[in-house]
């Protein structure tokens, strides 16, 4: 594992993920409905899907600036979610992100947290002046999220995209400038 890609907060490891985490993946979140409720993926249906796409994380981590990042407990070392970047636009310097947590892990910051060390990530070592993400309107805890670590309420994008459980999805589009992140630091 490239431990330089390897990023530590407060109760967080994020790093790439490793062959052996797809029946983490499977059995934490991406099997579970209600954690993947407002994505474009149905739920797992069994633990070769979580191995597959794990082996696809692995082999493309950093190609093309996207980088996805196992999260994992500190006290366990236990995957339990995941959160990746990637630059929307190079000639911009636009990325966006995005994330999913076990359920039983919700309601702790611990996406807060994450996506607050993936934010400095991308403006530090990545070198975005932007960052963007959208949520269903349907899901407000995750615009409390964004709002939590300085992004902007920007608008509405009507059927912005579509959840492969819940169809079409109005979404709301929050974003942070680099010179927003550096002014909250402080």
């Amino acid at each position: 594992m490239n431990t330089y890609f390897t990023l530590q907060t407060e109760r967080l490891i994020l790093r790439p993920f490793q062959r052996g985490d797809g029946v983490f993946m499977f059995k934490n979140w991406a099997s579970d409905s209600a954690v993947t409720k407002y994505l474009r993926h149905a739920p797992h249906k069994d633990v070769g899907v979580s191995n597959d796409i794990v082996e696809m994380y692995i082999e493309d981590f950093g190609k093309n600036d996207s980088y996805k990042f196992c999260i994992c407990e500190i006290n366990s070392n236990e995957p339990i979610g995941s959160i990746n970047i990637h630059v929307a636009s190079q000639f911009d310097d636009i990325g966006e992100f995005g994330y999913y947590l076990s359920k039983d892990k919700w309601n702790k910051g611990y996406i807060t947290e994450a996506l607050q060390a993936v934010l400095e990530f991308g403006f530090s070592e990545i070198n975005l002046n932007r960052i963007e993400a959208c949520h269903s309107i349907d899901n407000k805890a995750s615009g409390k999220v964004m709002q939590k670590v300085g992004m902007k309420y920007e608008g509405l994008l009507r059927d912005g995209y579509k959840s492969y459980l819940e169809g079409y999805q109005d979404c709301c589009l929050y974003s942070i400038l680099k010179k927003e992140y550096k002014r909250n630091e402080r």
